[in-house]
């Protein structure tokens, strides 16, 4: 047999041939509707930029970011310190099925937030001022961000030194030779030994020769010459005439260490001089980092992205420490640091108690509001974030949960920590003294005596001091009508998702609210006798439609924490997760329903079988234990019975998940169609353009009807739609009119004996 007729003989009984096989495998594709799966986690957040949203894929990139759980106060009835409630919710949130979500601090802005301050180990900083003085003094970084989590963080400083040999100098340029010098840049800072003094100068630029080309690299220097008196060494002066001979020419850059206690980390390559692109002291801090560019009008894309490039080494990990900007123009000497870190400085800071160096006294629902915009109604709320971000002579970005609004890709609004009661300063409980057992007394040998030996009575222990104040978690009212903060920060985000209109609302209630408080809850979310509520103004008018936009759930969840302790969380971050899960694999008009949580162990607070009835019927949403698992019962919006719209077609937080989807849709589509000139064409392009993609969304199941014609219909061509007057001003109507598809509620079969036979009920 040849080798052809082996290979096809082979071929054909599927045989293949030792050796390496490339297949070319398509990419999957992407899914052409918005994204519906992406929500906004706002809380308290151990470290990380105040007031700065974040995107986050993943727990571990949280954590890089915002640290772990975050430790508050004490809780004198339970003699534990509580933790903030974000990070559950993000780990929930990952562990139910979410990839993408936005993470948003909150706190009081410094100088109420503080932190840590550190003097950088060997480095002397050189200032000058406007009339030319010099004065040295030590070099001081901060914490990259304020609050508590950097008390027990220490730094460090190595040098790196590179040498080139030297061929001329002046004072105003040096001639060495290639080698040393390749990677030498503007803003380095230069060592010139001879054998009478040390100078220092700085690298203005530098003239490389042409690829392969000969030639000395020519640094042309920045002065002035620094020379540092080795009797005094923290006092500097300038050279004016430069010794005979050349000098030996080093480059110095500095290496930060930081230790936690865990693990050692260092950064390398940082400049001493001014010019340096980085500069010790421009080490940028989280809000830098992470600012958007789009926050505000000042703000651009290149310099956030030029950022970014400049200290890439420097966000994973994430750099715990930051310089002032006041001193990126000093000359920084390092005439204590050697070529490994010798000693360690650790955090100073102004010995305030932890929660108010974590910005978080007073606790008050401005935290989490901008304070231009938290008397802002739904009506105006777009209007006013622009006009501060935008349109202000001097534009700035906005705060609290106005700082996401310019996000398009959020459709959901969860706050897990708004349920807190916050805190105050009190006293301590005492300790129980501790037991005071009568002395033993040895018997001797023998025979003892028959009646019982008299037992001493114990000595009076010495008058405890006084305790002294300390923030304690305030005692939790018997009623969520006294969590102020709670009915504030609800508003605001009632206000935020009316004013966008894409995005829903998910409400949680604190540990400890029963079924009665859960039903009340709404009534007064919607009550408008106390006009300002912890400085946020009820709800008003037209504002009582918001609750069509929101999601009440009914108790919380237990999960196992990585050190073994179990966390009440509440149910908003395991919620968001299983909606964004769902909406991925199978369309944002999905009720995110009937399915088990993932990454719980318990229930907290759950509603009884009696309670179910009375909160299905206030569309309440519940948590139950199944038997196939821990599971929401319904996903139902509040809504507003006075409102328009608001009826049981539109219940359901799917079919209203639906619309926004709509929304989006229309809003994304009409951007191709700006400037098109406006005719019986254009208008039956746009009905055909817009029936693909609704006929799509029917063969998924997004609407209710047998046939397409029955489930949507596009309207562009009719009369009095699009008029030639509202041709002429540029104005273009179309409307969609869709039949969102309702989800099947549960029904309960019961059976009930009676006498010899049962009766279904």
């Amino acid at each position: 047999m040849s080798f052809a007729t082996a290979t096809a003989a082979a071929a054909v009984a599927g045989h293949r041939r030792p050796g390496f096989a490339f297949e070319a495998v398509a990419p999957a594709a992407a899914d052409p509707l918005p994204r519906m799966d992406v929500p906004l986690l706002a809380g308290i957040a151990a470290r990380g930029p105040l007031h700065v949203p974040v995107a986050v894929e993943d727990l571990a990139q949280f954590e890089a970011r915002f640290g772990g759980p975050a430790p508050l106060v004490l809780d004198a009835a339970r003699g534990e310190t509580v933790r903030a409630q974000l990070h559950g919710a993000v780990a929930l949130f990952f562990a139910n099925g979410g990839q993408r979500c936005w993470v948003l601090r909150v706190a009081h802005p410094e100088p109420l937030a503080e932190a840590s301050g550190y003097t950088l180990p060997g480095v002397q900083a050189l200032r000058v001022d406007e009339r030319g003085a010099a004065s040295l003094g030590p070099l001081q970084l901060r914490a990259a961000s304020p609050g508590r989590w950097a008390d027990g963080l220490e730094v460090a400083t190595s040098l790196e030194v590179d040498r080139a040999v030297a061929l001329s100098l002046s004072l105003e340029s040096l001639s060495v030779q290639r080698g040393g010098a390749d990677e030498w840049v503007a803003g380095d800072l230069l060592r010139l030994s001879w054998p009478s003094l040390t100078a220092h100068v700085a690298v203005a630029a530098v003239e490389r020769p042409p690829a392969g080309a000969a030639g000395p690299v020519v640094l042309r220097l920045r002065g002035p010459w620094w020379v540092a008196d080795e009797g005094s060494p923290l006092v500097a002066s300038r050279l004016a005439t430069l010794p005979a001979g050349l000098p030996m020419v080093e480059c110095l850059r500095l290496t930060l260490w930081w230790r936690d206690g865990v693990q050692t980390l260092r950064l390398a390559g940082l400049g001493l001089a001014p010019g340096h692109a980085r500069h010790v002291a421009r080490l940028p801090d989280d809000a830098t980092l992470f600012a958007r560019p789009d926050a505000h009008v000042g703000a651009t894309p290149d310099s956030a992205a030029q950022l970014r490039r400049t200290w890439a080494d420097a966000m994973q990990p994430r750099l715990p420490v930051a310089g002032f900007d006041a001193d990126a123009e000093a000359w920084c000497l390092p005439l204590g640091v050697a070529a490994l870190p010798q000693a360690w400085a650790a955090a100073v800071h102004s010995g305030r108690a932890p929660i108010e160096r974590d910005g978080l006294v007073p606790w008050s629902a401005k935290l989490f509001a901008d304070p231009a915009l938290v008397n802002s109604s739904a009506a105006t709320l777009a209007a006013d974030a622009d006009g501060v971000r935008v349109l202000s002579r001097q534009p700035r970005a906005l705060s609290g949960l106005h700082a996401a609004w310019s996000i398009e890709e959020i459709s959901m609004l969860a706050v897990p920590d708004a349920g807190w009661p916050g805190w105050a300063l009190q006293s301590p409980p005492p300790a129980p003294p501790p037991p005071v057992l009568p002395p033993v007394v040895a018997t001797p040998p023998g025979f003892g005596r028959c009646e019982p030996e008299p037992i001493p009575l114990p000595e009076a222990p010495p008058p405890a001091p006084a305790p002294a104040l300390q923030w304690l978690l305030q005692p939790a009212s018997s009623s969520l009508a006294g969590r102020a903060t709670l009915l504030a920060v609800q508003r605001l985000m009632l206000r935020w998702v009316q004013a966008r209109a894409d995005a829903v609302a998910l409400l949680s209630l604190p540990a400890g609210a029963g079924a009665a408080e859960a039903l009340a809850h709404r009534s007064r979310l919607l009550q408008a006798s106390l006009p300002v509520d912890d400085g946020v103004p009820a709800l008003l008018g037209t504002e009582h439609a918001a609750l069509a936009l929101a999601a009440q759930y009914h108790g919380g969840v237990l999960r196992r924490t990585a050190d073994g302790v179990l966390q009440r969380e509440g149910a908003d971050g395991a919620v968001a997760g299983l909606i964004a899960r769902r909406t991925r694999e199978r369309g944002a008009w999905i009720a995110p329903a009937n399915e088990a949580l993932r990454g719980i162990v318990a229930l907290s607070d759950a509603a009884t079988e009696g309670a179910m009835g009375a909160l299905l019927d206030a569309r309440v949403n519940l948590l139950a234990a199944t038997p196939r698992g821990l599971m929401p019962l319904n996903a139902d919006t509040l809504g507003a019975g006075n409102a328009p719209g608001a009826g049981d077609d539109l219940r359901a937080l799917a079919a209203r998940r639906l619309l926004q989807l709509l929304r989006r849709l229309a809003l994304r589509e009409g951007q191709a169609w700006v400037f098109e000139p406006h005719d019986g064409a254009f208008r039956r392009g746009v009905q055909r353009s817009l029936e693909a993609i609704l006929r799509g969304l029917f063969e998924r199941g997004a609407f209710a009807g047998r046939r397409a014609e029955d489930s949507f219909q596009v309207v562009a061509e009719s009369e009095g739609l699009n008029t030639r007057a509202s041709a002429d001003a540029g104005r273009f109507v179309v409307e969609l009119r869709v039949a969102p598809a309702r989800p099947m509620a549960f029904v309960t079969v019961r059976l009930v004996r009676s006498g010899d036979g049962l009766a279904l009920e």
